[in-house]
């Protein structure tokens, strides 16, 4: 008889709602491009991350693998506080609401392993502290303050400390924080708010279509990425920006992965990501990325091949503003209506008197 073993991998991630961008374009280069940023403009951005995480252990038979597969939705409201000398500007970016469901496997056999709302009341009372939610619900009514540069990449974040101090004072066993702590890192909170922002632009911005090369992480995992431009397509007031990225160097060992917290050997590591941003008047509208890493994690005494298939998908749409300025009512038409004095018929018995108390008709009756 077989012995199955099912390992179900929790991990969240912040990204963004988004449409694929459909039309022929006009031309095709890899020509830098730039985003421009408007103090004071005000945004819904909502981002949508999927996770799908599968591991292989040796009990289980390849027919009967089934991943976990983590969906989150973001909504957040964001505000450009300051726009500097250098076109950079500083981000004041909300939480407002998410919701995560976990299932495990997919099809007709995909189990409902977990969900969350936090517009659901019950959500709130009776799940809000619960692992697999608590990590995103750390964020959740609070604002995070960055920069953004021009190419779109993220320079720095202004608060995140405090969530890291936070995390460590409440005291949470050693998995919990862990799962806090790897949600706060610099690297985690900007790989999920980047796509949305184009950093992707950022390929197109250096000398003979080089690209870039900064840190990354494929979940716990330190990589480093190199993103290579594709094409900038040009078409009325949108631009279509297509990347691709490599990912190399990736450790010998790591302590913490999506849950297990051990250390583990990895080996054979591989991976890669590809997206795409449509830029319209210098600000990002939609925007996916997507990437998947291949690797064999040792697990005590088992080698254990895992496949990590991450998406972020984000929407951004201007929220309307009234800014400072007169405001002047206009009256297109005007109509007075005309006074009417009301028709006073007197009852058949009362005495109608004049000013003076003179009876000007005196009452009828039946017998007069």
């Amino acid at each position: 008889m077989k012995i199955f073993f099912r390992l179900s991998i929790v991990f969240v991630l912040f990204v963004v709602g988004l449409v694929l961008y459909a039309g022929t374009s006009v031309r095709s280069t890899t020509s830098s491009l730039l985003l421009h940023f408007k103090q004071g403009d005000l945004h819904h951005l909502a981002i949508q991350e999927v996770l799908r995480i599968t591991m292989h252990f040796p009990q289980v038979d390849f027919d009967d693998l089934r991943p976990s597969v983590r969906t989150t939705d973001y909504d957040f409201t964001e505000h450009i506080d300051t726009v500097y000398a250098d076109g950079s500007a500083l981000f004041a970016v909300t939480l407002d609401s998410f919701k995560t469901a976990i299932v495990i496997g997919e099809g007709r056999s995909k189990e409902q392993y977990f969900t969350f709302n936090t517009n659901d009341d019950y959500d709130l009372q009776h799940n809000f502290h619960d692992i697999r939610a608590l990590p995103r619900a750390q964020f959740l009514g609070q604002t995070l303050r960055f920069t953004v540069g021009t190419d779109g990449l993220i320079r720095n974040f202004q608060n995140l400390a405090n969530f890291h101090r936070n995390t460590l004072g409440e005291g949470y066993d050693y998995d919990f924080t862990h799962a806090m702590l790897s949600l706060t890192d610099s690297l985690r909170v900007g790989q999920l708010l980047e796509p949305g922002f184009g950093a992707i632009a950022a390929a197109t911005n250096k000398p003979e279509g080089s690209g870039f090369t900064s840190a990354y992480t494929a979940t716990e995992i330190p990589i480093k990425r190199t993103v290579l431009p594709v094409s900038v397509k040009h078409k009325g007031t949108e631009d279509s920006i297509t990347i691709r990225a490599t990912y190399s160097d990736a450790p010998a060992r790591i302590d913490y992965l999506e849950g297990l917290a051990a250390t583990l050997g990895l080996t054979e590591y591989k991976g890669s990501g590809s997206g795409y941003a449509v830029v319209a008047n210098g600000t990002v509208v939609r925007a996916m990325y997507r990437d998947t890493s291949n690797s064999k994690l040792q697990v005590d005494i088992e080698a254990v091949p895992e496949e990590i298939i991450r998406q972020v998908k984000s929407v951004r749409t201007p929220v309307a503003v009234i800014r400072g300025g007169n405001v002047s009512v206009k009256e297109i038409k005007e109509h007075r209506g005309i006074y009417k004095e009301p028709k006073i018929e007197p009852d058949s018995d009362a005495t109608v008197l004049d000013q003076n108390g003179q009876i000007i008709r005196p009452p009828l009756h039946d017998n007069h």
